[in-house]
């Protein structure tokens, strides 16, 4: 039987959803692009890529932002506030506080250098045993060192480890290191998914 004592969580798109209706479609609009340029300059820049491995801070990333979209400073921050709003799952979250009791909790994230800070309010070593952040290390999933380093935080193996994400790559890669996975669809899935490795009492 698979002894497991670690569940691993990504946060956005697992913990954490955005608000509908999607934030690219109001601000495309504000700022006379298409959707797609939008996607382009907030969500896919290299500056994105690079506040992920903390190689510039979430300030300069939402400064080149802003510029980039003609946004006045004022403008650009209403956009990254707006860029943070979402609905946190309760449900899930309570989940993780039944649990803890027994098992290791951890969260592995790819964000920017001000994400432990802007999630802590759900997001704390109240309720997470670890909380790796890939700004902070300086690597993303689905690299191996993001792994290995959220396992070594809580002593666990791999085979003793469940991990959550929504992202088939993030998955994948878990998986590639022998972490049981679970590739998240909808909470009620990944709920019945861990009793496979979690049975209920």
């Amino acid at each position: 039987m698979i002894q497991i004592k670690a569940v691993l969580f990504d946060i956005g798109g697992v913990l954490w959803h955005p608000k509908p209706p999607p934030l690219r479609e109001k601000w495309a609009a504000r700022c006379g692009l298409s959707v797609e340029a939008f996607d382009q300059i907030v969500y896919e820049s290299e500056w994105g890529s690079q506040a992920l491995v903390g190689s510039i801070s979430a300030e300069q990333m939402w400064e080149n932002i802003g510029k980039q979209l003609g946004l006045s400073y004022a403008e650009t921050c209403v956009l990254e506030k707006e860029y943070w709003t979402g609905t946190w799952d309760t449900a899930l979250l309570d989940y993780c506080r039944t649990q803890k009791p027994k098992y290791k909790m951890g969260i592995i994230s790819d964000a920017e250098s001000n994400a432990r800070e802007m999630v802590s309010a759900w997001v704390n070593e109240t309720l997470f045993d670890t909380m790796v952040f890939s700004a902070e290390l300086g690597v993303c999933k689905p690299n191996p060192p993001i792994f290995h380093h959220a396992l070594e935080q809580l002593g666990v193996g791999a085979s003793e480890a469940v991990f959550i994400d929504d992202r088939v790559s993030n998955i994948d890669g878990a998986k590639s290191l022998g972490i049981h996975t679970i590739h998240y669809q909808s909470r009620g899935q990944v709920l019945i998914a861990l009793n496979q490795y979690i049975p209920s009492e």
